[in-house]
């Protein structure tokens, strides 16, 4: 998971969560262990969502992605 981390940095810099967090999120992931708990009033979006936007345009922000999803943040 540590490649996983350095990964992440060199491609977003130092915006990427710590490496603990990278790694409870990437645990949960393996497992597909995802429910509406951690959504808390978010829309409920998946990752095909994320990645139909970046297929569609992959240069944009961050920010463009927060709102295109209608979430607060992208962990």
């Amino acid at each position: 998971m540590a490649e996983n981390h350095r990964i992440l940095i060199e491609t977003y810099g130092n915006i990427v969560p710590s490496i603990k967090t990278c790694e409870y999120w990437f645990r949960r992931q393996l497992k597909n262990d995802f429910n509406d708990k951690d959504c808390s009033g978010q829309s409920k979006n998946t990752g095909a969502d994320l990645q139909a936007l970046l297929d569609e345009n992959s240069a944009q922000s961050t920010s463009e992605f927060v709102r295109e999803l209608n979430v607060d943040r992208i962990i």
